[in-house]
């Protein structure tokens, strides 16, 4: 085999092996496209979900709050001073 039938040879070979490849390259690169965008979408909707889980949940809140009396507010207040209290004494003694 001469050099100008091995190089026909390879071109030959390797259009046919591009030919043939070009169809799965091209859907694994719309595959992997299309998966990204479905992640996105799926990460923007369950970004969603948790944010209105967490308004619904500060609402769910506020309401218990406005239906407290004013002697459980009171205690409610000295619970979360007291709190706040020893949270800053832990941070103190921790330094």
């Amino acid at each position: 085999m001469t050099f100008s039938e091995a190089a026909e040879f390879l071109v030959v070979m390797g259009g046919t092996a591009v030919i043939l490849m070009s169809p799965f390259l091209a859907l694994g690169w719309f595959l992997t496209r299309e998966t990204r965008e479905w992640n996105r979408g799926c990460d923007r909707f369950y970004t969603h979900l948790e944010r209105n889980k967490e308004m619904s949940r500060r609402q769910l809140d506020v309401s218990r709050l406005q239906k407290m009396t004013d002697e459980e507010l009171k205690v409610l207040a000295v619970a979360v001073v007291n709190e706040v209290d020893k949270r800053d004494m832990e941070l103190y003694k921790s330094m």
